[in-house]
C-alpha cells in the first residue's frame, strides 16, 4: 500500500510539471498595446488566482488536519492518513497552477507596458540607440526565458526528493499510529488483567468469609449438642 501511495505522489508531481513545462507563456512577441481598463484587468485577474491559490492551501492544511484526526479512530489508519495526504497534495498542486498563470499574467502586462513605452519613444530615438534598445531587449528576454527553464529543471530535479520525503512522513505517521495502538492495547490489556484480579480476590474473600461462617456454625451445633442453628 506504502510502494503504491509513493508511486502515485510521483506520478502526480511529474504529471504536474510537465503540464506546467508545456504551458507556453503569455505571447507577447508581437507587444500589443494595452487597451484602456486592460492593465486593471489583467492585474486584478492575477490578484484574484493568487488569492484562489493561497485559499486552497489553507483549505488543504486544514482538511488534512480534520481528515488526520478522524483517521486514528479508523481500523487502516495509514492509508486513511495517506489518502488524506493524496487530497492534500492534490491542492497543493493546483493551488501552483494558479499562482504560475497569475505571474505569467502579471509578466505579460509588465512586458505590453514597456513594449509601448518604447514604441511610443522610438521616433525619438536614434538609429544607433533603437537598435541597442532592441538588443537590451532581446536579451531581456532571453534572460527571462533562461530562468523559467532553469525553475523548470530545478523542479523536475527536485521532485523525487520531494516525493521520497512525503513517503518518509507517511512511514513516520503509520509508524506513530502503530506505536499508539499498540500502547493502548498494551493499557487496555492492563486494565483488563487488574479487572480481573479485583474480581477473583473478590471471589477469594467471599468464599473465605463462607468458610468461616460454616465452621462457625458447625462448632456452634457441636457445642449445643444438636442440630445447627437455622441461618
Amino acid at each position: 500500500m506504502k510502494t503504491l501511495l509513493t508511486a502515485l505522489a510521483l506520478a502526480t508531481v511529474f504529471a504536474t510539471r510537465i503540464v506546467i513545462a508545456a504551458d507556453p507563456p503569455p505571447k507577447v512577441s508581437t507587444f500589443a498595446p494595452l487597451a484602456p481598463g486592460e492593465r486593471e484587468r489583467l492585474l486584478e485577474d492575477a490578484k484574484a488566482r493568487h488569492a484562489r491559490a493561497q485559499a486552497l492551501r489553507s483549505e488543504a492544511d486544514d482538511e488534512f488536519r480534520r481528515r488526520e484526526a478522524a483517521c486514528y479512530d479508523k481500523v487502516m489508519v495509514s492509508g486513511c492518513i495517506g489518502d488524506a495526504k493524496q487530497e492534500r497534495l492534490r491542492k497543493t498542486l493546483e493551488a501552483r497552477q494558479l499562482d504560475v498563470s497569475a505571474d505569467r499574467l502579471q509578466r505579460e502586462v509588465r512586458l505590453r507596458e514597456n513594449a509601448q513605452r518604447e514604441a511610443q519613444s522610438a521616433d525619438k530615438l536614434p538609429e544607433h540607440e533603437a537598435a541597442a534598445r532592441s538588443s537590451e531587449e532581446a536579451q531581456m528576454r532571453a534572460t527571462e526565458q533562461a530562468e523559467r527553464d532553469a525553475e523548470r529543471e530545478r523542479d523536475l530535479q527536485e521532485a523525487p526528493a520531494r516525493a521520497a520525503a512525503e513517503a518518509a512522513r507517511r512511514r513516520k505517521s503509520a509508524d506513530d499510529a502503530a506505536r499508539r495502538q499498540s500502547a493502548e492495547a498494551e493499557r487496555a490489556s492492563k486494565r483488563a488483567a487488574s479487572a480481573a484480579e479485583q474480581r477473583a480476590e473478590i471471589d477469594r474473600k467471599a468464599a473465605a468469609h463462607a468458610k468461616r461462617r460454616a465452621e462457625a456454625e458447625a462448632a456452634a451445633a457441636t457445642a449445643g449438642g444438636g442440630s445447627p442453628a437455622p441461618r
